[in-house]
């Protein structure tokens, strides 16, 4: 055969190798860019509810006063839980369309006997989005989904489960005790076994110790204190009626700190449980926190590790023995 043919059938093999290049990486006939949920309208829902194997049913439910968990007593659901499920809802895509044939549910997991059964209401009971969540897609990062009143499968970019399915009930309660900009902090006292520690912050953001005597403090110390103090959340909590009534029999610390409007808030820290773990209440709420006892030693700083060192001193002039 001649170079010439040769050369000829390798300019063919390359061309249809670049022809097979572009179809393999061309969107995929069914890919969908369509909201899954198109009239979705997250103010209108009330209620959230996913069922399926026992340990992964939840029901929420919105009140006057946000959202709740009615299995655990009506307690106030992580709000960046119940968050995540509506951006989800509002911003879903389709994604890939893998089936459309109701005989393959089953393979998918995309049906009540298999799959989650989501459903989110609104007055009335008005369905706002009811839909499955299947198996989890061949790269683990991927999940399968079918709208309830829809035959179409397809396979979206998100581990789905993990937003809609914890351990327990207790896990969607609200594990905040304080939600707080840390820069609005502008005081904190606090007093353990009688020795109490006063700080406040200048206008140049400068921490000054106040009690037990005036001196400056390390500001990266404060800051880290401030910032633990004002997104503070609980390990856990105590409902059980006598361990609450135990929990501040041997009272440990008291926290108190000032906002930038003036508002005051105060931590009451007491005994230990068998977990290591101190059981706290703030103002104006009911619950009984508990938080690790490492993380509230960590809080409770003594003066002397917040007290800035004193500068070092000037160095003697060297004299020149000749002079």
């Amino acid at each position: 055969m001649k170079v010439r043919t040769w050369m000829i059938l390798g300019g063919v093999l390359v061309g249809l190798g670049l022809i097979l290049s572009l179809l393999e990486n061309r969107s995929v006939p069914g890919a969908g860019d369509n909201l899954l949920f198109v009239a979705f309208d997250r103010d209108r829902a009330l209620k959230i509810e996913v069922s399926g194997k026992d340990e992964e049913g939840i029901v929420l439910e919105k009140s006057a006063d946000g959202w709740k968990v009615p299995a655990e007593g009506d307690f106030p659901a992580d709000p960046d839980g119940v968050e995540g499920i509506l951006d989800f809802l509002a911003q879903a895509r389709t994604g890939r369309k893998v089936s459309e044939n109701p005989e393959k549910r089953g393979i998918f997991e995309v049906d009540p006997e298999t799959g989650l059964t989501v459903l989110v209401s609104g007055e009335g009971s008005a369905v706002l989005a009811s839909f499955f969540i299947g198996k989890t897609g061949p790269d683990f990062t991927s999940t399968y989904v079918r709208p309830e009143d829809s035959d179409a499968v397809y396979l979206m970019d998100e581990p789905l489960r993990r937003l809609f399915v914890r351990p327990s009930p207790r896990q969607w309660r609200d594990k905040a005790i304080f939600r707080l900009s840390s820069v609005d902090i502008t005081h904190v006292k606090w007093e353990k076994e009688e020795q109490p520690v006063a700080l406040e912050v200048d206008t140049g953001g400068n921490w000054t110790l106040t009690e037990p005597s005036s001196a400056p403090a390390v500001r990266s110390e404060v800051e880290v204190l401030r910032n633990s103090l004002a997104m503070l959340k609980a390990d856990d909590f105590a409902d059980d009626a006598s361990e609450v009534e135990a929990g501040f029999d041997v009272p440990f610390a008291m926290i108190e700190f000032k906002l930038r409007d003036g508002t005051v808030h105060t931590l009451e820290i007491g005994t230990e449980n068998d977990r290591s773990q101190r059981h706290l209440r703030r103002d104006g709420k009911e619950t009984i926190f508990l938080v690790n006892n490492f993380r509230i030693n960590s809080l409770l700083k003594s003066a002397d590790d917040l007290k800035a060192p004193p500068p070092a001193p000037d160095s003697a002039p060297i004299t020149d023995p000749a002079s």
